[in-house]
């Protein structure tokens, strides 16, 4: 039984993604601890702008998500996925940068929380999508349960590291190991296979599924 609950770890494609993934996680948990603390230790900031920089964050993660879908439904999605990886690694290398020599400001989090944003709302509906192209059909279920048994684990380690990595370094330190696990993951998703798609019926324009995205 156990044996057969890992059994999408023995398939390559899907251990790919579950690598990358399981490291994104893992950084995205320390950058958000760390953003948290580079904002509270700017002159003059506090709770009112971290509010800021996080809700813009979520917000442009949440309007970007249906372009994603569509997005995703029309490329490679593991592709997709190295393009949001490497703008998201962007987005913290340069906010890393920023900190570490003490030139940040909370106008320049909240720009680089908007370019984060955009990349974090492609992620979702080009990782869901991913994960049955990497998997057999029989393992689906496990594989599910794997990527959400990693992504719960990641979040109570993620706090734990991240608090000593702030505290020995500084949050600049934690916010550069998450730009690098981007590109760690951006590098796994690249060398994923999967087969092409079949043709179907035509599609609707970009615009028109983009549209009734927004409807739904």
């Amino acid at each position: 039984m156990r044996r057969d609950r890992f059994g999408p770890l023995h398939e390559r494609q899907f251990r790919l993604l579950f690598s990358a993934t399981t490291i994104t996680t893992l950084g995205d948990n320390l950058g958000y601890f760390a953003l948290a603390f580079a904002v509270l230790d700017l002159p003059g900031a506090g709770a009112g702008e971290l509010g800021i920089v996080l809700a813009v964050r979520a917000v442009f993660q949440s309007v970007v998500v249906v372009f994603g879908g569509v997005l995703a439904d029309r490329l490679p999605r593991n592709l997709v996925l190295v393009g949001a990886s490497l703008i998201q690694a962007v987005a913290q290398g340069v906010t890393a940068a920023l900190v570490l020599t003490d030139a940040a400001t909370v106008p320049w989090l909240i720009a680089l929380s908007v370019v984060y944003g955009v990349g974090g709302g492609v992620v979702i509906p080009a990782e869901v999508g991913l994960v049955p192209q990497t998997v057999s059909p029989g393992r689906l279920q496990q594989a599910n349960a794997l990527q959400g048994l990693s992504r719960n684990m990641v979040s109570v380690l993620g706090p734990a590291i991240a608090g000593p990595l702030v505290v020995a370094g500084s949050p600049g330190v934690a916010l550069a190991f998450d730009a690098f696990s981007f590109l760690a993951a951006a590098g796994l998703l690249a060398a994923i296979r999967i087969a092409p798609r079949v043709g179907g019926p035509a599609r609707a324009s970009f615009l028109r599924e983009l549209r009734d995205g927004w409807r739904e």
